[in-house]
Parts: C-alpha cells; structure tokens; sequence
C-alpha cells in the first residue's frame, strides 16, 4: 500500500535620509487587508488605503520648515508593529514611492493634493513581496514618509496607520491524491537464484488532482514504515512486513527513469511541469536481499510478499 500524504525591499537610496525607529502616528487614512496570496516561496500581501482627504487641515509630513526642505518622499513601507519602527527590519519587494515638493505649513490635505499629482490616489491598492520563510508575527505594512534639503536629509519614519500582516493568511495549497495499491503478482522462488535477482518492474502511477492555482511546485520523500523498515536506503530497498510469508526478499522502488530510488531524500516536480492535475510514475519490484552460499539455507522461501511505504509530499 502506498499512501500519499500532506506534509505538507527594493528601497530608493536618497541621500542624506536615515532609517530610525520613530514613528509619529497619525490618522490621516485607513489601511485595510485584501488579503494574501502565493506567489512561488512568495507572500504577496495586499491592502488598499483610503479614507483620505485634501480637506484634511492636520499638520502634515511635508513642512519645508522655512525653506530647510524642498523635497518629501513617501514609501509604501513595512516596520515592527510593537516599536513602531524599524522600516528595515522585514525584507521587502514590491515597495512604491512618490516624491513632491514640499509647501509651507503643509496639511496632510496638502501632502494628498501633492501625491496625486505624482500618480497616488485613494483608494490606493497595493501589495508588498516578502518571502513566506520571514516571521511577520510583527510585521505591519502601511506608509512612510522622509525629507530632504539641499544639505540635510532627514529620517523615514512611518506614517499613520498600519496593517498586521499577521492577520493576513494566504490559503493553504492543497492537491488530492489517493491511496495506490500494487499487485505485484505472482513469481517463482526460482527466479530468485542468486543475490540481487528482481522480478519484474510494476508500475505505481501517481496521480495529483484538484490542486490549487496557486502551486508552484511539489516536493515528495519516499518514507518506509514501522512495519517495512529500511534494508537499503540508496538503493530503495524496504524490508516485507511482518505479516508475510516470503523469506530472502524485499520490495524494491524506482524512479520513472527505472532506476534506484534513495529513500528519505526529497524530490521536486519543478514549476511548469504541471497545471490543476499531474501524474508521475514510479516503479516497484521484488529483489532478493539472502546472500549467496552453498547449502538450502541460501534458497529463497515462496509465500506472501506485502510491503507499505508513505509518499509524504509538500504543496508549495
């Protein structure tokens, strides 16, 4: 019996600009999840802001300060939810930025009038890139803004609210695969004379359906059983179960390619190589494990011959 299982930034560098972790919190807008999605080892998380207005009169992030800045930048940005800073803190693709003048006593009325003017409008719908390996337990995603003169630069700080990227999950990926039995048939105890002799190879066709858009790519390990230990963990080779009759041989798995397939080692069916369904196969057949001698003891024993092992496979 052969089961399947589930085991299953780019930051512009303007000059004069530090990254600090101070973060001045106001409420100019909303940042709202539209939730997460896969992209290979990716997490692609996404969110809109809105609920920002050029009417808004509280003091913005683009002061010029009396002509001591003449230029604001804004980031999408990501930072540790629990500080509130530390925009470098997750690494980050798919970042945005918008660049304008700055005004005297700029609003954050003022500073939205400016953004769009360079491309930015509410409702904003963005996303960031951060590989699915990094914690983002405190990772949070929102703006952040700097200030630059022509001989001072200033700190980027986020802005306004952030969105808990823990609380954004992307959807499990998920195939179906069914249980496979082989019958490997009938074969006399004479075709096993001597050490290394197999029967012939039998087809185990594995069939992957159902999977979910979002698949990049499988990986699977051959894992042998409680009841069929390793004999040969190169070569493939897991001992019949206790509950056979058979002496002096053992079940052998191969690759598509019919060759040895190593045990407890993964493998990869690479991007590309299939859509919604895939099928790959695999081959099993018996071999004899009793060694070679001179005397009836070295004579393989007919009778029942059953052996399990688990596909364990990872959807990613």
């Amino acid at each position: 019996m052969f089961n399947s299982t589930r085991a299953t930034q780019m930051l512009f560098n303007i000059a004069l600009i530090m990254t600090i972790g101070i973060s001045i919190q106001a409420q100019a807008f909303t940042v709202t999840s539209r939730g997460a999605t896969r992209e290979g080892d990716m997490i692609r998380y996404n969110f809109t802001i809105d609920n920002w207005s050029v009417n808004d009169t509280t003091p913005g992030k683009c002061d010029s300060e009396g002509g001591l800045y003449n230029t604001c930048y804004v980031w999408t940005a990501t930072w540790r939810y629990s500080t509130g800073g530390g925009t470098a803190a997750f690494p980050t693709e798919g970042l945005r930025q918008w660049w304008f003048l700055t005004r005297p006593g700029s609003t954050l009325g003022n500073m939205l009038q400016d953004m769009k003017q360079v491309g930015f409008n509410v409702p904003y719908r963005g996303s960031v890139l951060i590989h699915k390996s990094v914690d983002v337990t405190d990772a949070c995603v929102g703006l952040s803004t700097a200030r630059a003169g022509n001989s001072i630069g200033g700190a980027v700080n986020p802005f306004g609210p952030c969105l808990r990227l823990k609380d954004m999950k992307p959807p499990e990926i998920t195939c179906t695969v069914p249980d496979v039995t082989i019958d490997m048939g009938e074969h006399l105890a004479s075709r096993f004379a001597k050490y290394g002799d197999t029967s012939p190879e039998k087809l185990i066709p594995i069939k992957i359906t159902n999977c979910s858009a979002s698949l990049a790519y499988i990986v699977y390990t051959i894992k042998p059983t409680p009841s069929s230990p390793i004999i040969n963990i190169t070569n493939g080779i897991i001992s019949l179960n206790s509950r056979s009759t058979a002496k002096g041989i053992a079940l052998q798995i191969l690759n598509e390619e019919r060759q040895p397939l190593a045990l407890n080692r993964n493998y990869t069916i690479r991007p590309g190589s299939f859509g919604r369904d895939y099928r790959f196969n695999m081959y099993a057949r018996y071999i004899r494990t009793l060694p070679n001698g001179n005397s009836g003891s070295d004579i393989v024993t007919a009778g029942t011959a059953n052996a399990e092992a688990t596909i364990v496979m990872e959807y990613l």
